[in-house]
């Protein structure tokens, strides 16, 4: 978000950095393994465990640094509005798992949530993750949370030569419409291009969910900053459109927060919610202007091999 706001380029999970001149080089550790890009500085970027080894703080710093002058800034003097807009209403431990009803389909799916659950019709983009060639399964499961949300679902699917991830994601049961923006600059699906392209539809919808993988982590922020809204992480639950439930504490206790926002950014869990079915949609396919190419970062290479680390 910071890096949205400054409009600087971002390097996030960084675990190795080379800079030189005016360029940084950050191998990023992505859910797939390891992705190197190349920034233009001043950039932000957020670190991975294994960056470096960490510095320990010494008694001798600590008594040192209590001798040093703080200087106090209040929000009012920088101009900032920190009134809250994400609202948590209660934290509870996990409950036990309890057995779901099972419905044929989506379309049952949505018939219950705007029946039963009185939930108001919504429409929600979800962001694909793809690799221009085929559809990421944690797209499934983002589509599932945005059935839960309930309204018309849209696929946004922004690659390069992406026509068969398109057409996969219109056979996901539920998907009423897939946008495709097929340009050169949405090959490696840099947060800066797709953040861009999605504020510019983002007037059209409601909700905006990305999964909670390396993909939507890195470009949900940047969107949620653009469009000046609390982002709302992680959730694994959706109690009704505004409403949804998200793990805190490493997982240990869950939170019930409510969002104020007209548009609402999500990153969802996708073992929070049951894959959709890959077949049995037939949304239709429109094509969606390109925006234009943002500067700052491109990417250097990808090694496709396990990451020391995974990402839920």
């Amino acid at each position: 978000m910071l890096a949205a706001l400054l409009g600087w380029p971002q390097a996030t999970f960084a675990s190795k950095l080379k800079i030189a001149g005016d360029k940084a080089e950050v191998t990023r550790e992505v859910d797939g393994g390891l992705e190197t890009i190349s920034v233009k500085l001043p950039a932000v970027m957020t670190t991975d465990l294994r960056l470096n080894e960490p510095r320990y703080v010494t008694l001798p710093n600590i008594m040192k640094a209590k001798k040093k002058t703080l200087e106090v800034l209040k929000p009012d003097a920088l101009g900032v509005d920190v009134a809250p807009r994400l609202k948590t209403l209660k934290v509870e431990e996990p409950p036990k798992r309890k057995a779901g009803v099972k419905v044929p389909d989506a379309k049952a799916l949505v018939q219950k949530l705007r029946n039963e659950a009185k939930v108001i019709a919504m429409s929600v983009l979800v962001l694909a993750e793809h690799d221009n060639a085929s559809l990421k399964p944690a797209t499934l499961n983002t589509v599932a949370a945005a059935a839960r949300i309930g309204g018309d679902i849209a696929v946004l699917v922004a690659g390069s030569g992406c026509a068969g991830v398109a057409k996969a994601a219109a056979a996901i049961a539920g998907v009423k419409k897939v946008l495709v923006a097929d340009a050169p600059h949405y090959k490696d699906q840099l947060a800066e291009n797709l953040a861009a392209l999605v504020v510019a539809l983002a007037p059209g919808y409601t909700h905006i969910l990305a999964p909670a993988t390396s993909f939507g982590k890195n470009v949900a922020p940047r969107v949620a900053a653009l469009l000046d809204v609390a982002q709302v992480s992680d959730i694994v639950e959706v109690k009704s459109a505004d409403t949804f439930v998200r793990p805190i504490y490493a997982g240990n206790a869950l939170a019930t927060v409510q969002s104020a926002d007209k548009i609402k950014v999500i990153t969802v869990r996708t073992t929070g919610f049951d894959a959709a079915a890959a077949s049995g949609g037939s949304a239709t396919i429109e094509n969606v202007a390109a925006s234009r190419r943002q500067p700052g970062s491109r990417r250097s290479s990808a090694a496709r091999s396990p990451s020391p680390s995974a990402r839920s």
